[in-house]
């Protein structure tokens, strides 16, 4: 099994964003770090430290504003 971040229900892949291209994880700590400085301009060493331990299916408002930014992990089989 692997573990894929959404930003607000979609795929963060699917953003197109440049160097940001990988949404899928082997392990869920490495999602929860991306999920993390997917919504926060942190390196990854502070993410380590800082990004919490995340629900699977469950979407988390990392928004800094009055903008959602619902981050959320779910498990995904290797072949999705």
């Amino acid at each position: 099994m692997s573990y894929r971040v959404f930003e607000n229900g979609c795929r963060c892949r699917d953003f197109h964003i440049k160097t940001w291209d990988q949404d899928t994880f082997q392990t869920k700590r490495e999602a929860e770090i991306h999920a993390y400085r997917w919504a926060y301009p942190v390196t990854r060493s502070t993410a380590e430290i800082q990004a919490p331990p995340m629900e699977l299916n469950k979407a988390y408002n990392y928004s800094t504003c009055e903008f959602p930014v619902l981050m959320e992990i779910r498990e995904v089989s290797d072949h999705e």
